[in-house]
């Protein structure tokens, strides 16, 4: 696979070295598909959390922009303040940012 700038056809890697390490699960860094977010997963004896992360490790692109606001504010939109009371099943996946063409 080559290095992509369209992320919207993206399938959450930028190049064969990303896709081969994180599909293994051998390196700490995880993809968010609904929240279109990379990022460095610490260790829980390292503090725990999720160290968002902009260029690929491997290959140096630009990851594609987390969508992290955007969630929240569609949630907003449909008067839903609390994602832990749920969400409608286009919000648990990358569906969502792709119907909208984000």
């Amino acid at each position: 696979m080559k290095n992509k700038t369209n992320y919207k056809d993206m399938p959450g890697y930028c190049c064969k070295d990303m896709e081969t390490h994180l599909a293994a699960g051998e390196v700490a860094i995880v993809y968010s598909a609904k929240l279109r977010r990379y990022g460095l997963d610490y260790r829980p004896r390292f503090g725990g959390g999720i160290q968002v992360i902009n260029f690929c490790p491997w290959c140096g692109v630009r990851l594609p922009k987390e969508l992290c606001d955007e969630w929240f504010d569609e949630l907003e939109k449909l008067g839903i303040d609390d994602p832990d009371d749920g969400v409608p099943e286009e919000f648990t996946s990358e569906l969502w940012w792709r119907k909208r063409g984000l």
